[in-house]
């Protein structure tokens, strides 16, 4: 029940009360009915501020069980957001260790098997300056030791004198450079990378340093 309708209620009820209140009464009975009335009217107060005080904590508690389920709906879209701003953040998936040890192989192994020639262009080593026809095990030079092959090389690369390996081969790059050519111009000039151009010239001071040394 609303509160203005206990209040008006409340109000019709003193009217009739009031209206059956006998106007020629004596003295003793005029104490008495007044005491009855005011008797009622105590109780008929403590009922309607019963039903209001009833009332008002229903409204309370329902404003409490709205507000805790916003609360609630709030956080779950606050957490739901978090999520999504995380996930755009996010980066690309790293590349596994393995992949990447492999590539770093694989770059390592193409550039052991590139040689410079005379020009400073890199040349690829490939199939095609070995001998086509493979030895079989029953020829005379298929049992070659290993062994043999390595040694050679060895000695043939300590018998390569280091200033006819990069002065003599590299003297036009050299000669440039002495000229106030820069390593981006001698690069390009070559079709070369300007890191190899750079070692080259690293190469030559080092060699330049050994002779006077000597």
């Amino acid at each position: 029940m609303a509160p203005w309708m206990m209040i008006a209620l409340l109000g019709l009820v003193i009217v009739v009360f009031a209206g059956l209140i006998p106007r020629s009464r004596s003295k003793n009975g005029e104490a008495g009915g007044s005491k009855e009335l005011v008797r009622e009217m105590e109780e008929t107060m403590d009922s309607f501020a019963s039903d209001l005080e009833e009332q008002n904590n229903a409204l309370i508690e329902l404003f409490k069980n709205t507000k805790q389920e916003h609360q609630i709906e709030v956080a779950k879209l606050h957490a739901r957001l978090e999520v999504l701003e995380q996930q755009r953040r996010e980066p690309a998936a790293p590349v596994p260790a393995a992949d990447q040890l492999a590539a770093s192989q694989a770059s390592a192994s193409r550039g052991q098997s590139a040689v410079f020639t005379s020009a400073g262009i890199k040349m690829p080593v490939d199939a095609r300056h070995e001998d086509p026809k493979p030895h079989s095990l029953d020829s005379p030079g298929a049992v070659e030791p290993i062994w043999s092959t390595a040694a050679a090389s060895e000695e043939a690369v300590a018998n390569v004198d280091p200033v006819a390996s990069v002065r003599l081969r590299y003297a036009e790059l050299l000669e440039m450079y002495s000229k106030g050519r820069s390593t981006e111009q001698i690069a390009k000039q070559f079709g070369m990378n300007k890191g190899e151009v750079m070692l080259i010239l690293q190469l030559a001071r080092q060699e330049d340093s050994a002779r006077e040394t000597k």
